[in-house]
């Protein structure tokens, strides 16, 4: 799977996107399956995973997941019923460290690859799905409580041993990088310059080396996906922690 770092983004014609998981549920849209049978909607859940293919006229389509949501289950779930071809993602990232765009990595990974394998999309010299993370995860991210001053944890997120494991090529990356052929750019760390701009409030990290809680409402670490087009300068496919 070819995931180059030139930084000079290919221009590609169109782009398909499809919301596996997101905090809302939408019924009306037209169902792959017949009917409006209640067991095939989706699920709604708190977090966000975007399956994202690039298309470009004399080029094989390249297919990208930003995020995974927040748990395997509502993922695999949700891939299921809209009947994707999750065989076809070959490049996997990760926005930021925290649980809810995290949790479902391990699940998704696993579902990939044993859906590549069988379908055999996967030609190229590696068979493992790329999964692009920020080199700086936190032990546990979480919410500091004003009265009475308390933090609330959040479930820490997937390991990189877990991706491993799961049949997962890691690539810890903090930098601007292109990927899947440079059809792709990832970005490095977000300049926070607006007022509105102040990340989580009450956001808080913990420090495995003091054993303590600190603050982390910015979340530095989060990065975006994004590609160029003719029909736009800067498609960008990001998740804002801008509330």
């Amino acid at each position: 799977m070819n995931s180059s770092s030139s930084n000079a983004l290919v221009e590609v014609d169109s782009l398909i996107i499809q919301a596996i998981v997101n905090d809302e549920i939408d019924q009306i849209s037209p169902s792959p399956h017949p009917g409006m049978r209640m067991d095939t909607f989706c699920c709604g859940a708190h977090g966000l995973s975007l399956l994202i293919t690039a298309i470009k006229a004399g080029r094989p389509s390249r297919s990208l997941l930003f995020d995974a949501g927040p748990e395997g289950e509502v993922w695999e779930r949700n891939a299921q019923r809209l009947g994707l071809d999750v065989g076809a993602i070959e490049h996997v990232v990760l926005s930021h460290w925290h649980r809810d765009h995290s949790g479902g990595l391990v699940s998704a990974v696993r579902m990939i690859s044993e859906a590549a394998a069988t379908a055999k999309k996967v030609t190229t010299t590696s068979s493992a799905v790329v999964v692009d993370v920020h080199p700086d995860r936190p032990a546990f991210r979480g919410v500091m409580i004003p009265e009475p001053q308390e933090p609330i944890s959040l479930q820490a997120d997937p390991t990189v041993r877990e991706l491993l494991d799961a049949g997962a090529a890691v690539r810890s990356e903090d930098g601007v990088h292109t990927v899947l052929d440079d059809m792709f750019l990832v970005s490095g760390e977000i300049p926070r310059e607006a007022d509105y701009e102040g990340g989580i409030r009450g956001g808080i990290t913990f420090n495995e080396s003091s054993g303590k809680w600190e603050q982390d409402e910015p979340i530095m670490d989060e990065r975006d996906a994004g590609t160029y087009g003719s029909y736009l300068w800067w498609d960008e496919i990001r998740t804002h922690l801008r509330y």
